[in-house]
């Protein structure tokens, strides 16, 4: 979608939130919302079941950073299997937390 995000706001005049896929390339994606739409990041939701806090730790720091100046949404989608590890939502909301507090920034 970064590469058609002007094609098709220009169609879409009430455009506001832009979805970003797991596999979308964060920095050009985030230059496209930015002071314009918001960057709604679906992060990777295998992630729960494979609990790799060091890889789930550099997406998020790669997105939020991307993101900074962005109006952002995290939208953890289509999470129905957790390794049977109820714990891994919390967690997982924790170091969401913890990502942004680090390395959001806002501009306005």
């Amino acid at each position: 979608m970064e590469t058609k995000t002007d094609i098709v706001a220009k169609y879409m005049k009430n455009l506001r939130m832009i979805s970003i896929s797991p596999f979308a390339n964060a920095e050009p994606a985030a230059d496209k919302c930015r002071g314009r739409f918001v960057y709604a990041w679906k992060p990777q939701p295998s992630y729960l079941v494979h609990w790799d806090e060091t890889a789930m730790e550099k997406e998020l720091v790669t997105h939020v950073k991307s993101a900074s100046g962005c109006s952002l949404t995290i939208n953890m989608m289509d999470a129905y299997y957790f390794g049977k590890d109820t714990t891994r939502y919390r967690r997982w909301v924790q170091m969401v937390k913890k990502v942004i507090d680090k390395h959001y920034r806002i501009t306005c």
